[in-house]
């Protein structure tokens, strides 16, 4: 995919950006924000709004892209641990919305559930499950597909950052060490952990308030 042209989308509850990638290099950007109208609007519709600015954006700047890629940011979907008793990928995914079910107290019929194996035991297997809600991703395929971008994926952003974190990793932490890396953003922190047996993967997410002490915060989080 860093040989062709391809449009990266990062979406959260009020402030989207595009970024045109060509041959590994940025050939353009753009950010919308939504306004307070669209920020007191149903959670539908303001994502709706929000998505069409950003799109007539990216025609306004005539982006040349094959391909549409979409990250979404944390506040529109929840990580869970959870344990499977299977270790075959097709009986979790025949059994993850039971189990997921179980750990998030939520309505699963309302939610839309991936995974990813983190661990496997011999009593089973450890897992990282994002959700979200089916409105939201309803939303954002039926207003991209609408306008001619099928992306060809949706992931969290935190899996992103973790692919980002995997390719750059200081070549000190070798193969065998752990680690616990931190990233810290205006309104959000991540923590990811690498370890010999899993390499980098997610860990949490959690707000991060300007106002706040962000080493207490992390701190905090950390444990």
């Amino acid at each position: 995919m860093e040989y062709q042209s391809v449009l990266g989308l990062y979406i959260g509850k009020s402030k989207a950006t595009a970024v045109c990638v060509h041959k590994g290099e940025i050939t353009g950007s753009v950010s919308v924000s939504a306004d307070p109208d669209q920020e007191a609007s149903p959670q539908g519709a303001a994502l709706e709004s929000l998505l069409h600015s950003l799109i007539d954006r990216c025609r306004e700047n005539k982006f040349q892209y094959l391909k549409v890629c979409v990250s979404l940011e944390n506040a529109l979907f929840m990580q869970h641990r959870v344990h499977s008793e299977f270790s075959n990928p097709k009986q979790i995914s025949a059994t993850v919305r039971f189990d997921t079910e179980e750990v998030a107290a939520a309505d699963i019929s309302r939610l839309a559930v991936s995974f990813e194996i983190t661990e496997t035991t011999p009593q089973g297997s450890h897992l990282n499950v994002f959700t979200t809600e089916h409105e939201t991703l309803s939303t954002i395929l039926l207003t991209l597909q609408g306008q001619g971008m099928d992306p060809i994926y949706i992931v969290p952003d935190v899996c992103c950052l973790t692919r980002l974190v995997a390719q750059n990793l200081d070549t000190g932490t070798g193969e065998e060490s752990n680690a616990l890396v931190g990233i810290v953003g205006e309104r959000k922190g991540y923590f990811l952990r690498k370890t010999a047996s899993a390499g980098v993967m997610p860990l949490r997410a959690f707000p991060m308030g300007s106002t706040q002490h962000r080493t207490d915060i992390l701190a905090r989080e950390g444990f």
